[in-house]
């Protein structure tokens, strides 16, 4: 599969900018000799150029400076999510799969779930709790866990029904051991490309709520935050809101190509190819 997945050019090329990404988030404090949040009212709107890579905002904040910064939050509040999604999710989609009684109840408030729009619920949710990076995670998290449960649920639901799944129930192994042994390690090539594709949504989702004042609080960096701060100066300063959004446009795209070259590695059905 590694072979395979080596081969794809668009999964080697979304991995390349994942950890590019990823290496810049855990560097920066290397990566620029100014604090993201550190006010100088005397360089305010300077363009990019010179000291300011990217230039300043108005309040004289260095734009490069809180661009990579934001990397962190954006790459936490993302790889948090899909970790407790895939937690929670997971062993829900199995359970309604292998249990009838499980399926009638749980799926069903998760089919209630996912009928409202993603962005609303974590709007409301944010609103009853409070800007906080904590908050957006979880928030993020009640959004997505339905979708790992149902893709999770439809996988199980065909491997349930092969042969050794039913040669293990005839030899008397107990429920949990089939689960753990047989059902879970086979259902999980979809929920790991799933995961790629929630990554990204978690990524546009935590901007999109910063954008709109129900993320992260204004003084942690956030890209939500900085184009939210420079979407009033897009005439005067575009470059308050150009870098930062091409920062999102990068990483989700580089998400979105390795989780299509991780679903044509994992595809049994393209090994002969």
């Amino acid at each position: 599969m590694i072979k395979r997945l080596l081969r794809n050019k668009v999964a080697v090329t979304g991995a390349v900018i994942i950890v590019l990404m990823t290496l810049i988030a855990l560097a920066a404090p290397l990566l620029t000799r100014y604090s993201p949040t550190a006010l100088a009212v005397k360089d305010r709107m300077l363009p990019p150029g010179g000291a300011h890579l990217m230039g300043t905002d108005e309040f004289g904040r260095d734009v490069y400076a809180r661009v990579i910064y934001g990397s962190r939050l954006s790459l936490i509040v993302g790889g948090a999510t899909v970790v407790l999604s895939c937690l929670i999710g997971v062993p829900v989609g199995v359970a309604a799969a292998y249990y009838r009684r499980v399926d009638a109840t749980v799926m069903r408030l998760m089919d209630g779930l996912m009928a409202l729009p993603g962005i609303l619920l974590a709007i409301a949710i944010m609103a009853a709790l409070g800007p906080q990076v904590g908050n957006v995670i979880f928030a993020l998290t009640v959004v997505n866990v339905p979708r790992v449960a149902r893709v999770t649920r439809s996988a199980a639901i065909v491997i349930r029904q092969n042969l050794y799944v039913e040669a293990a129930e005839a030899l008397g192994a107990k429920d949990v051991s089939i689960l753990w042994k047989h059902i879970l390690p086979n259902c999980l090539s979809p929920v790991i490309v799933q995961a790629t594709f929630l990554f990204a949504t978690a990524v546009l989702s935590e901007a999109s709520l910063s954008f709109l004042g129900v993320g992260a609080p204004p003084d942690v960096p956030s890209w939500g935050v900085v184009l939210a701060e420079g979407k009033q100066f897009m005439r005067e300063a575009p470059w308050l809101t150009l870098f930062p959004g091409i920062a999102i446009a990068i990483v989700v795209m580089g998400l979105n190509l390795f989780g299509d070259g991780l679903r044509d590695a994992l595809d049994p059905r393209l090994k002969d190819l």
